[in-house]
């Protein structure tokens, strides 16, 4: 995509984003399951191990064997290693590095890089913006939204990007959260967010279905919950309703009854 599809400039996204929020970086990421993680002892390489979080949080070492890892820092996690391993080994000196993180994503789609995004730390709305590439050249700036659960939040990015500061634009992400900025015909387009392989804008059509829009997306990742995938659409009343559709009992049955028929706008989330 060439520079002028933009509306700002990938450098000067980058610039606001750093100015917005540095101190988002200061707040520990969590461990969870599934991430990896680079344990060193320090001049004890035998003990010193790469380890994978297991669903129930726990990873094992040698001598000490599990250990719970889950919902703790780097930095916690590894003086609870040092406290164990302090009776075995002399004066231990242990550290914790996340080497991949799957536990806090959140995700872009509409006029901007349609994607998902592993953190370490959490990061603001700006910040966000800033790692998909900016906007597009006919991104609703104003019309920006973040879907969080069943809660669509108005981020108004259009005063960034023009004389002011939206003090919306320096709201801190949480996990799962879906940073939607719209196209300015959103309401002829389908949206298909989270745990797709990829997420995309799809112009609507008459007969479009949660399945077409699912495979079109190229299906689910890993990580993808599809018994929870729901449609979230704005009635005439400008109310937000979801939409709960069995996309698992669909493609493991066959059965297409609960198929449900999109409609313009619509926003097909696919939860991890």
């Amino acid at each position: 995509m060439s520079e002028g599809s933009r509306l700002v400039g990938a450098g000067l996204v980058v610039l606001a984003a750093l100015c917005a929020g540095a101190a988002a970086g200061e707040q520990a990421y969590l461990i969870g399951g599934g991430d990896s993680l680079q344990v060193n002892v320090w001049k004890n390489p035998e003990l010193s191990q790469t380890v994978t979080v297991r669903p129930d949080g726990m990873i094992t070492l040698p001598l000490i064997r599990d250990v719970p890892a889950g919902g703790k820092t780097a930095m916690e996690l590894g003086k609870m290693i040092e406290a164990r391993f302090s009776a075995l080994v002399n004066a231990p000196n242990v550290t914790v590095t996340v080497v991949t993180a799957t536990n806090f994503r959140v995700y872009t789609n509409g006029a901007v890089a349609n994607g998902m995004y592993s953190l370490t730390a959490p990061i603001n709305v700006l910040q966000l913006l800033a790692r998909a590439g900016g906007p597009l050249a006919d991104a609703d700036l104003a019309g920006a939204f973040i879907l969080r659960g069943g809660k669509r939040i108005a981020v108004d990015l259009e005063p960034r990007f023009g004389s002011g500061a939206a003090v919306e634009s320096t709201m801190e992400l949480v996990p799962e959260d879906i940073l939607v900025v719209p196209f300015r015909d959103a309401t002829r387009r389908v949206l298909v967010a989270g745990e797709v392989r990829t997420p995309i804008s799809l112009p609507y059509k008459e007969g479009l279905t949660v399945l077409d829009a699912f495979v079109a997306a190229g299906g689910g990742t890993e990580y993808a919950d599809l018994d929870a995938v729901r449609v979230v659409r704005l009635g005439a009343d400008r109310q937000q309703r979801e939409i709960e559709v069995d996309l698992a009992r669909m493609l493991k049955r066959g059965d297409l009854g609960k198929n449900l028929g999109l409609l313009p706008g619509d926003i097909v989330v696919v939860p991890r």
